[in-house]
Protein backbone atom coordinates (compact mmCIF):
# COMPACT_ATOMS: atom_id res chain seq x y z
CA UNK A 1 0.00 0.00 0.00
CA UNK A 2 2.81 2.11 1.03
CA UNK A 3 3.92 1.96 -2.78
CA UNK A 4 0.56 3.16 -4.29
CA UNK A 5 0.67 6.18 -1.89
CA UNK A 6 4.42 6.45 -2.73
CA UNK A 7 3.15 6.55 -6.48
CA UNK A 8 0.21 8.76 -6.13
CA UNK A 9 2.35 11.52 -4.41
CA UNK A 10 5.15 11.67 -7.31
CA UNK A 11 3.09 11.62 -9.91
CA UNK A 12 0.14 14.75 -8.01
CA UNK A 13 3.23 16.62 -7.32
CA UNK A 14 4.58 15.69 -11.13
CA UNK A 15 1.39 16.88 -12.32
CA UNK A 16 0.77 19.77 -10.41
CA UNK A 17 3.97 21.55 -11.60
CA UNK A 18 3.57 20.62 -15.24
CA UNK A 19 0.23 22.26 -15.03
CA UNK A 20 1.72 25.51 -13.51
CA UNK A 21 4.14 25.13 -16.56
CA UNK A 22 1.07 25.30 -19.08
CA UNK A 23 -0.48 27.68 -17.53
CA UNK A 24 2.70 30.06 -17.16
CA UNK A 25 2.98 29.04 -21.36
CA UNK A 26 -0.27 30.00 -22.04
CA UNK A 27 0.30 33.29 -20.20
CA UNK A 28 2.97 34.06 -23.07
CA UNK A 29 0.34 34.12 -25.84
CA UNK A 30 -1.51 37.15 -26.80
CA UNK A 31 -4.03 38.28 -24.42
CA UNK A 32 -6.80 38.69 -26.30
CA UNK A 33 -6.68 35.01 -27.94
CA UNK A 34 -10.82 34.08 -27.59
CA UNK A 35 -11.30 31.69 -24.35
CA UNK A 36 -8.03 32.95 -22.48
CA UNK A 37 -9.51 32.91 -19.32
CA UNK A 38 -11.78 29.79 -19.40
CA UNK A 39 -8.51 27.87 -20.63
CA UNK A 40 -6.42 29.33 -17.73
CA UNK A 41 -9.52 28.50 -15.20
CA UNK A 42 -9.32 25.24 -16.39
CA UNK A 43 -5.97 25.04 -16.00
CA UNK A 44 -5.63 26.20 -12.95
CA UNK A 45 -8.85 24.03 -11.12
CA UNK A 46 -6.65 21.08 -12.27
CA UNK A 47 -4.14 22.45 -10.59
CA UNK A 48 -5.64 22.51 -7.32
CA UNK A 49 -6.56 19.20 -7.82
CA UNK A 50 -3.48 17.60 -8.40
CA UNK A 51 -1.72 19.78 -5.43
CA UNK A 52 -5.13 18.26 -3.13
CA UNK A 53 -3.76 14.80 -4.70
CA UNK A 54 0.08 15.18 -3.26
CA UNK A 55 -1.20 16.78 -0.35
CA UNK A 56 -3.63 14.15 0.55
CA UNK A 57 -1.53 11.27 -0.30
CA UNK A 58 1.47 12.89 1.49
CA UNK A 59 -0.77 12.59 4.75
CA UNK A 60 -1.26 9.50 4.10
CA UNK A 61 2.01 8.51 3.42
CA UNK A 62 3.09 10.34 6.74
CA UNK A 63 0.51 8.73 8.55
CA UNK A 64 -0.02 5.05 7.52
CA UNK A 65 3.75 3.89 6.09
CA UNK A 66 6.75 2.85 8.20
CA UNK A 67 8.32 5.93 8.67
CA UNK A 68 4.94 7.19 10.57
CA UNK A 69 4.41 10.81 11.85
CA UNK A 70 7.35 11.03 14.58
CA UNK A 71 10.23 10.81 11.67
CA UNK A 72 8.42 13.40 9.71
CA UNK A 73 7.90 15.71 12.57
CA UNK A 74 11.06 15.96 13.96
CA UNK A 75 12.44 16.08 10.63
CA UNK A 76 14.17 19.92 9.58
CA UNK A 77 13.68 18.51 6.04
CA UNK A 78 10.11 17.94 6.11
CA UNK A 79 9.69 21.32 7.71
CA UNK A 80 10.92 22.97 4.88
CA UNK A 81 9.19 20.65 2.45
CA UNK A 82 5.57 21.75 3.75
CA UNK A 83 6.81 25.71 4.29
CA UNK A 84 7.70 25.42 0.56
CA UNK A 85 4.23 23.46 -0.13
CA UNK A 86 1.98 26.26 1.75
CA UNK A 87 4.16 29.59 0.43
CA UNK A 88 3.29 28.03 -3.08
CA UNK A 89 -0.43 27.45 -1.68
CA UNK A 90 -0.55 31.05 -1.02
CA UNK A 91 1.06 32.46 -4.14
CA UNK A 92 -1.49 30.27 -5.97
CA UNK A 93 -4.40 32.03 -4.14
CA UNK A 94 -4.34 35.36 -6.26
CA UNK A 95 -4.58 33.33 -10.03
CA UNK A 96 -7.69 31.33 -8.45
CA UNK A 97 -9.71 34.26 -6.74
CA UNK A 98 -9.53 36.13 -9.93
CA UNK A 99 -10.29 33.43 -12.02
CA UNK A 100 -12.98 32.40 -10.04
CA UNK A 101 -14.02 36.32 -10.15
CA UNK A 102 -13.85 36.53 -13.91
CA UNK A 103 -15.86 33.03 -13.93
CA UNK A 104 -18.84 34.94 -16.46
CA UNK A 105 -17.26 37.05 -18.65
CA UNK A 106 -18.18 35.80 -21.94
CA UNK A 107 -15.48 36.62 -23.54
CA UNK A 108 -12.46 37.76 -23.18
CA UNK A 109 -13.04 40.65 -25.59
CA UNK A 110 -14.24 42.59 -21.94
CA UNK A 111 -10.39 42.33 -19.99
CA UNK A 112 -9.66 45.86 -19.91
CA UNK A 113 -6.17 47.22 -18.58
CA UNK A 114 -6.58 46.39 -14.90
CA UNK A 115 -7.06 42.63 -15.93
CA UNK A 116 -3.78 42.67 -18.30
CA UNK A 117 -1.77 44.31 -15.23
CA UNK A 118 -3.26 41.51 -13.05
CA UNK A 119 -2.45 38.45 -16.04
CA UNK A 120 1.11 40.15 -15.39
CA UNK A 121 0.96 39.46 -11.58
CA UNK A 122 -0.71 35.91 -12.11
CA UNK A 123 2.20 35.61 -14.44
CA UNK A 124 5.04 36.48 -11.24
CA UNK A 125 2.71 33.99 -9.64
CA UNK A 126 2.99 31.02 -11.20
CA UNK A 127 6.93 31.97 -11.74
CA UNK A 128 7.01 31.81 -7.88
CA UNK A 129 5.34 28.97 -7.50
CA UNK A 130 7.66 27.06 -9.74
CA UNK A 131 10.65 28.12 -8.25
CA UNK A 132 9.29 26.80 -5.08
CA UNK A 133 8.46 23.78 -6.25
CA UNK A 134 11.07 22.84 -7.75
CA UNK A 135 12.71 23.16 -4.27
CA UNK A 136 10.95 20.48 -3.04
CA UNK A 137 12.08 17.39 -4.32
CA UNK A 138 15.72 18.39 -3.32
CA UNK A 139 14.60 18.74 0.57
CA UNK A 140 12.69 15.83 0.16
CA UNK A 141 15.63 13.55 -1.49
CA UNK A 142 17.84 15.09 1.46
CA UNK A 143 14.78 13.93 4.05
CA UNK A 144 14.54 10.34 2.40
CA UNK A 145 18.77 10.02 3.24
CA UNK A 146 18.39 11.16 6.76
CA UNK A 147 19.38 14.70 6.50
CA UNK A 148 17.31 17.02 8.98
CA UNK A 149 16.89 14.35 11.97
CA UNK A 150 16.81 16.31 15.53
Amino acid sequence: MSVLFAYVHYVSFALALALLVQEWSVLKEVPHKPGLLRRLAVIDGLYGLAVLGSLSSGLLRASLTEKGWDYYLHNGMFHGKLTLFLLAALVSLYPTIYFFRKRKIADDAQLDATDLAALKKIKRCLLIEMHLYAIIPLLASLMARGYGVR
